[in-house]
């Protein structure tokens, strides 16, 4: 297990290719929808029809370790980091995507594991 990463035995935290490649539009179509009540991002690979729903949980800020925007926002890490620094992959209701934000490591976001 890589350090500070909360990933079960036989999976990891995605790394910032990884990330970047949900966001790829020649490949992969992203939809903002409901599933299950629960407001998130749908990518779907355009050749294989497969999809993965990523829930829109918001964060927890840093300045005041509060829940902020869960049902709006979504925040996923990627394993890339610099310093206080790390990549993630961030959306908002209404189909927003930014691949690759550098955002600060204090927040707490969300992490979808990947099989190694």
């Amino acid at each position: 297990m890589q350090a500070n990463d909360p990933s079960p035995a036989d999976y990891r935290v995605p790394t910032d290719a990884e990330i970047k490649s949900l966001t790829n539009t020649t490949y992969v179509t992203m939809e903002w929808t409901t599933r299950n009540g629960i407001g998130g991002m749908r990518f779907t690979d355009k050749t294989s029809g497969k999809s993965i729903f990523l829930p829109a949980a918001g964060y927890l800020d840093k300045g005041n370790g509060q829940l902020t925007n869960p049902g709006t926002f979504g925040k996923y890490w990627s394993n890339a980091s610099v310093i206080d620094l790390s990549h993630s992959l961030y959306f908002i209701s209404g189909g927003s995507v930014t691949p690759s934000s550098i955002c600060y490591k204090a927040d707490g976001y969300s992490v979808r594991s990947v099989a190694k």
